[in-house]
């Protein structure tokens, strides 16, 4: 029983050899890479959100170009 209360207390470090985790070196060494392909990724949607806004902004434009010339015909025929 004392070897008992012994090795709960004190924690034989063979006892103790594998890592808590069983995948933590793993994440280590693709933890680069997954940061690397987090920013490519935030910035690929960015430029897609960009290119979206600029779409809709093109499409207001021309539909407000449609307005104005629409408008116009109306005055001259009056």
């Amino acid at each position: 029983m004392n070897w008992l209360y012994f090795l709960l207390i004190y924690q034989d470090p063979f006892l103790n050899i594998a890592p808590k985790k069983p995948n933590w070196d793993l994440r280590r060494d693709v933890q680069k890479k997954l940061d690397k392909l987090e920013r490519r990724t935030e910035k690929a949607i960015l430029k897609m959100l960009e290119e979206k806004v600029k779409q809709k902004m093109s499409e207001a434009a021309i539909e407000a170009a449609e307005g104005a010339d629409e408008a116009a015909n109306v005055a001259d025929a009056s």
